[in-house]
């Protein structure tokens, strides 16, 4: 499914489905159920339809956004990354989040924009961006702030491109 929404910063970019039904059902249940087995299985469902994606981008790294501490703290994993580990793609954690704003879900769109200012490159990546193609692999897709903001942050540091993945699109 291909989405037509402009998401500012981001070359291009491909939705799995929509966030409803089924779809809707097994996200809220890796990230409120704690799922990782379900996360890895989400991510066995959608591996040909991102594999197919990320053979077109060719991008030279695949990564994802960070939670929230507290989230993590609280789910023990990030569920992108096992979504990842569950499609069988290779991917670095190139970002860190500092702050404690709520969950993106609960936050109106101009709160949104103002917690998405706590994503940061970690420290250790920022001379490795330098000229690179980069796929971000998110959830979902709402308001476009998190992509903006993290891909905004990959092309200030010098990335080349920046190509979003989301699996499910609100």
């Amino acid at each position: 499914m291909d989405y037509d929404k402009r998401v500012e910063y981001v070359s291009s970019y491909r939705v799995f489905g929509l966030y409803q039904a089924t779809l809707r059902s097994i996200i809220l249940g890796i990230k409120f159920h704690h799922s990782k087995s379900l996360a890895q299985r989400l991510g066995l469902a959608i591996k040909d339809h991102l594999w197919e994606f990320i053979k077109e981008m060719e991008p030279d790294l695949i990564t994802f956004p960070p939670l929230n501490i507290r989230r993590l703290w609280t789910r023990g994993f990030n569920h992108v990354e096992e979504v990842l580990k569950g499609a069988g793609v290779p991917y670095i954690g190139v970002f860190k989040r500092v702050g404690f704003s709520p969950p993106m879900a609960r936050l109106s769109k101009e709160k949104r924009q103002k917690a998405v200012m706590e994503y940061t490159i970690r420290e250790d990546m920022l001379d490795f961006l330098e000229d690179k193609r980069v796929l971000l692999v998110d959830d979902i897709l709402t308001t476009g702030a998190t992509l903006s903001r993290l891909a905004y942050l990959l092309l200030s540091v010098g990335a080349k491109e920046v190509y979003a993945y989301i699996i499910a699109k609100d």
